[in-house]
């Protein structure tokens, strides 16, 4: 199995693999530190993040003010 699916918990449900309290050896394991940072990243796009600044900035009057 490809470790990426190894590392994603929804294939390793759906395929009912289990691996608490097992050693896991990776072939190739240079490629892991990228994909386990893609897999905790995400994109905003500007429009989105200025909507959650307007949010916030509303939402921080009414608790500090």
């Amino acid at each position: 199995m490809p470790y990426n699916y190894l590392m994603n918990k929804s294939i390793r449900k759906s395929s009912k693999i289990e691996v608490a309290d097992s050693i896991v050896i990776f072939d190739e394991a240079h490629n892991i530190e990228k994909l386990a940072e893609e897999s905790r990243s995400f994109e905003i796009s500007l429009d989105n993040f200025e909507e959650c600044k307007r949010e916030f900035d509303v939402l921080s009057k009414g608790l500090f003010n």
